[in-house]
């Protein structure tokens, strides 16, 4: 089984320098890499929550190659990506993953430590 969270991490101004480099979502974005900024953390126990990764940010690495893929995987993989978005959007944006065979897919939005919302996609 394959499994993955999204942890995205929306930031604000004022935030610590050692914070990741965010991905920029403005109202004339169209296709952005997520890659260029994502990091990674594995779960064995594949029980931790968006709050447990939330206090273990620290822990994210960033993921061995820029590819696209991080590869099959026994545990559960978390994946961060710090958003900034500078202005109030004018539309919505797609989360476009482009991997069926992935089962469960659970995507956290957080700002200031806290999980804001949540969404769970998968087959």
């Amino acid at each position: 089984m394959v499994a993955m969270a999204v942890l995205c991490l929306l930031m604000l101004p004022g935030l610590p320098a050692r914070a990741a480099t965010p991905l920029v979502l403005t109202s004339g974005s169209q296709s952005l890499d997520a890659w260029s900024v994502a990091s990674l953390q594995a779960d064995a126990s594949r029980e931790r929550t968006a709050g447990d990764m939330l206090r273990r940010l620290d822990r994210f690495e960033a993921p061995p190659h820029r590819g696209g893929s991080i590869g099959a995987h026994q545990e559960a993989m978390w994946l961060r990506i710090p958003l900034a978005v500078p202005e109030a959007p004018t539309h919505q944006w797609i989360v476009n993953l482009d991997y069926g065979a992935l089962q469960e897919i659970d995507i956290y939005l957080a700002q200031g430590g806290q999980v804001q919302q949540q969404a769970l996609l998968g087959y």
